[in-house]
C-alpha cells in the first residue's frame, strides 16, 4: 500500500485472469445487506468485466479494486483499526492489490500483516463480509510516488479471526488499536464502515458470513446427522410416490446445509433442488450425492433472492430448521419467498418450531436462533398466500425437540 510496485514481466495476463476468476466467484456468492450495497455490488461486476486490469492501482477511471479486513480478537469482542497516514482517519486495515498477490484474499492478508503485524489469521466464513465503493481524494506527487487523481476504491471486505493481539503498526498505519464494538462509532466512522460492523455485531445471523462460518468451523448443532423424521413423514404422506409410477415432484430444499433432507427426498425419487449460503456444506452434499449415485440440483445463494428460473417452478418447498433460523423481523420475507417459488397448488412442507415460551433448559431464546413462533403468528404470516392443510405437534420429532416441533403442510392458493 505504500510504494509503487514494478509490474512482473512474466505471466502478467495469467495473474489478472486468475484474480478475475476468483473475484467473480466471490461477487456471485455475495448477498448485499441493502440497496446501497447492492449498487456497489453491481458496479463491481461491471468494473470486473469491462476493464483490462481493474486490480492495478494506476487504473483511475473510475478506479480499482482494493482489499480490506475486519480482524476480530481472540474473544471476538474487538476489531483492529488503524489510523491512516494519508486519509487521517481510523479505518480497517487494507489497501491495493499488488501484482504479486495471488488474489484479493491474499491482498487482504498481506495488508493486515504490513499495517498491523498480525499474521496468524483465520478467515471467518468462505467469502466476503461486505463490499463498498468510495471516493479517494487526489494527492500530489511525493518521494517514491506519482501524483494520483481523485478516483474510487472498489473495496472487498473480509473477516478474519486473530489468535494474537500484539499490534505493530507500520506502512500506512501511524497507529493501530483494538477497538470494542461499542466504541466504533466514536472513531467517526462513516456509514459504509458502520454497515460492515453491524453485520458482525448486531444480529449477525441475518447475513451469510455467520452461517458460512458455522460450517467452516464444523459447528452445526441444528443438523441431526440424518433426515428429519417429521419432514420425511410429511413427504411420504403428501407428495407423489414415484416408486408407484407417479410423477416425481420438483422440490426446493432451502437452507439445505449438508443435505440430509435433500438426499432423503432424492432417494424417494423426487427432483430435488438444494439451496444454501454455504459452499462448504454444498461441497459435502455434492460428494454425498455422487457417492450414492443420486441427482441433486445444487445452488449456492439466498432463498430470499431466488433466480428468475425458480419462480413458480416447484411443486414443493421442504424445510427443516430454516424458518426457525430466520430473524423474526424477516419472517414475512420467508412467506413471500416460499410463495414465489411454488406453483399454484404447490405445497410448503415444514418441520417448524412453534410455541409461546421456550421449554425450561432448552436452547431456544428470545434474542438468537433458533426461535419459536406462536402458532397464531405462524398461521397469520402465511394467510395471504397459503391455506393450511395440516398443522400438528410431531409424534416423530427427536427427543430434544419433542415439545416444540410441529409438522406443517400449507398449500399455495391459486
Amino acid at each position: 500500500m505504500n510504494t509503487l510496485h514494478p509490474a512482473p514481466q512474466e505471466d502478467h495476463s495469467d495473474g489478472i485472469l486468475r484474480r478475475r476468476e476468483h473475484l467473480r466467484e466471490l461477487l456471485d456468492a455475495h448477498v448485499p445487506a441493502d440497496e446501497i450495497e447492492a449498487t456497489h455490488l453491481r458496479r463491481m461486476r461491471e468494473l470486473l468485466e469491462n476493464d483490462d486490469d481493474p486490480f492495478s492501482r494506476s487504473h483511475f477511471h473510475p478506479g480499482h479494486f482494493t482489499a480490506s479486513a475486519f480482524v476480530l480478537d481472540p474473544e471476538q469482542r474487538r476489531l483492529v483499526f488503524i489510523h491512516h497516514l494519508q486519509l487521517q482517519r481510523w479505518l480497517q486495515p487494507g489497501g491495493h492489490v499488488d501484482p504479486t498477490d495471488q488474489d484479493v484474499l491474499a491482498a487482504a492478508r498481506r495488508e493486515v500483516k504490513e499495517e498491523c503485524g498480525l499474521v496468524d489469521l483465520r478467515l471467518v466464513g468462505e467469502g466476503l463480509l461486505d463490499v463498498d465503493v468510495h471516493r479517494i481524494p487526489a494527492r500530489a506527487a511525493g518521494k517514491d510516488r506519482l501524483a494520483e487523481p481523485s478516483h474510487e476504491h472498489f473495496d472487498l471486505r473480509f473477516v478474519f479471526h486473530s489468535r494474537k493481539t500484539r499490534l505493530r503498526p507500520a506502512s500506512d498505519a501511524v497507529d493501530a488499536r483494538w477497538i470494542p464494538f461499542d466504541e466504533v462509532d466514536r472513531l467517526g466512522a462513516g456509514e459504509s464502515l458502520r454497515r460492515a460492523v453491524r453485520k458482525l455485531k448486531e444480529r449477525p445471523w441475518r447475513y451469510p458470513h455467520y452461517w458460512r462460518a458455522q460450517f467452516v468451523d464444523g459447528h452445526y448443532p441444528w443438523e441431526l446427522g440424518e433426515p428429519s423424521p417429521t419432514l420425511l413423514e410429511l413427504a411420504q404422506d403428501h407428495l407423489p410416490h414415484p416408486e408407484r409410477g407417479e410423477t416425481p415432484a420438483r422440490v426446493l430444499v432451502p437452507g439445505c446445509g449438508r443435505g440430509d433432507d435433500a438426499l432423503a427426498l432424492a432417494r424417494l425419487g423426487h427432483r430435488v433442488c438444494a439451496l444454501d449460503w454455504s459452499a462448504t456444506a454444498l461441497r459435502e452434499l455434492t460428494a454425498r450425492a455422487e457417492e450414492e449415485g443420486l441427482t441433486v440440483e445444487i445452488h449456492e445463494g439466498s432463498a430470499f433472492d431466488l433466480p428468475a428460473s425458480f419462480l413458480g417452478a416447484f411443486d414443493a418447498w421442504a424445510e427443516h430448521t430454516f424458518f426457525c433460523a430466520v430473524d423474526p423481523d424477516e419472517r414475512a420475507r420467508y412467506a413471500v419467498a416460499a410463495a414465489r417459488a411454488l406453483r399454484p397448488g404447490g405445497l410448503l412442507l415444514g418441520a417448524v418450531f412453534l410455541g409461546e415460551n421456550p421449554p425450561q433448559g432448552s436452547s431456544y431464546a428470545a434474542n438468537r436462533p433458533p426461535w419459536l413462533t406462536p402458532r397464531g403468528e405462524f398461521e397469520a404470516l402465511f394467510a395471504r398466500d397459503f391455506e393450511i392443510v395440516a398443522l400438528w405437534p410431531s409424534a416423530v420429532a427427536p427427543a430434544r425437540r419433542s415439545k416444540v416441533e410441529w409438522g406443517a403442510v400449507l398449500r399455495k392458493k391459486g
